[in-house]
C-alpha cells in the first residue's frame, strides 16, 4: 500500500511540473513559411506537373538547394543538391539538372557537363537540359560538339524554336573561328547576341521567327 501511494505521489509531482515547450523565434517561423511558399511557387511554374510533383518529393536538402540556386547562392546550392542526390538514389531524377546549373555558375564546367549529359539520357526531351549543356560546351569552345548535340534531337524537338535558337547561337558564338563560306557581310555581322535579339525582339508570329533563324542558319552553313 505504501508503494502504491508513493507511486501516485510521484505521478502527481510529475503532473504538477511544467512541461518545457520549445520556443521558436516568430521571425524564423515567418521565414520558413516564406521559403515554403516560394518553393511551391517555383514548382508550380512548371508546365510538367510530374516534374512539379517530383520536386516536392526530393526532401528538405533538395528544397534548400533549389532555393539557394534561385537566390544566387551557388555554393550552398551545390552542397545541398549534392546531398540530395545521395539521399535520392532513384533511377532518374531532375536533381542532376539543378546541380549542373549550380556547377555552371561556379565555373565547374566539366562537372556540370557530366551531369547534364547523364540527365539528357534520362530526359531526352528537356529543352532546359539542352540549353544548359550547350552553355557548358560554349564555355570550353566546343562549338562543333554543341552543334552535333543539337543535331541529335528527335525531329519534333529539332524543329522547335528553342532548339533553332540554340543552333543559331552556337553558329555565331563568340570565339568561334570557322569562317563564313559565302562571305555574306550582313550575316558576318551577326553574333550570338544578335541572333537572340532578332528572335526575341521581332514582333511577329513564332512561325516567322523560326523561319528567320532557319534562314540565318542555312546561310551560315
Amino acid at each position: 500500500m505504501h508503494e502504491i501511494q508513493k507511486h501516485h505521489a510521484q505521478e502527481e509531482a510529475i503532473d504538477s511540473q511544467e512541461i518545457p515547450v520549445e520556443k521558436r523565434d516568430t521571425g524564423e517561423l515567418d521565414l520558413g513559411i516564406q521559403e515554403d511558399e516560394y518553393f511551391a511557387a517555383l514548382c508550380a511554374s512548371f508546365s510538367d506537373k510530374e516534374r512539379e510533383k517530383a520536386y516536392h518529393g526530393y526532401g528538405d536538402a533538395f528544397k534548400q538547394g533549389y532555393l539557394a540556386l534561385n537566390h544566387g547562392n551557388f555554393k550552398l546550392a551545390a552542397t545541398r543538391l549534392l546531398q540530395s542526390m545521395e539521399e535520392n538514389p532513384l533511377p532518374k531524377t531532375y536533381i542532376p539538372l539543378e546541380l549542373g546549373a549550380a556547377y555552371l555558375n561556379l565555373g565547374k564546367i566539366e562537372e556540370a557537363r557530366g551531369l547534364l549529359i547523364s540527365f539528357l539520357k534520362d530526359y531526352p526531351g528537356s529543352l532546359q537540359g539542352y540549353q544548359m549543356l550547350c552553355e557548358a560546351l560554349w564555355e570550353v569552345k566546343e562549338f562543333d560538339e554543341a552543334h552535333n548535340l543539337l543535331q541529335t534531337c528527335n525531329e519534333e524537338l529539332a524543329e522547335s524554336s528553342h532548339i533553332l535558337l540554340l543552333r543559331g547561337e552556337t553558329l555565331f558564338a563568340p570565339g568561334k573561328s570557322t569562317p563564313l563560306s559565302n562571305g555574306n557581310i550582313q550575316i558576318s555581322l551577326l553574333s550570338a547576341d544578335n541572333v537572340r535579339q532578332v528572335f526575341w525582339s521581332c514582333i511577329c508570329p513564332w512561325s516567322t521567327k523560326t523561319r528567320i533563324i532557319k534562314g540565318i542558319i542555312t546561310k551560315k552553313l
